[in-house]
């Protein structure tokens, strides 16, 4: 199992990201699901990034986030550079997969 830490400038970059990779598609909704058959990919649609400062919520990474769990096989290096991973990972992700 990995995880993956993607940041883009929009959504429809980071599905358009995810499609070319090969790990997502359209549903019949129109909807971009994860869909791979090279084992199981799930998606965590996060957006902005918020924090706290001052009592206040506030927007801390306007770039597009999500989270990309891998299981039960391996991406090929083609696929990886389709990505927008983030670099270094985070130490301390704002949201992991339970």
């Amino acid at each position: 199992m990995i995880d993956y830490f993607l940041r883009t400038t929009t959504l429809a970059k980071m599905q358009a990201s995810l499609i070319a990779a090969g790990i997502a598609a359209k549903n019949a909704s129109g909807d971009v699901i994860g869909q791979w058959d090279g084992g199981r990919i799930d998606i965590d649609w996060i957006g902005k990034i918020y924090g706290t400062v001052d009592n206040e919520t506030v927007v801390i990474d306007s770039g597009y986030h999500a989270n990309v769990r891998v299981s039960g096989g391996e991406l090929t290096q083609a696929q990886i550079d389709e990505l927008f991973i983030v670099v270094p990972t985070p130490v301390t992700p704002m949201r992991v997969f339970a």
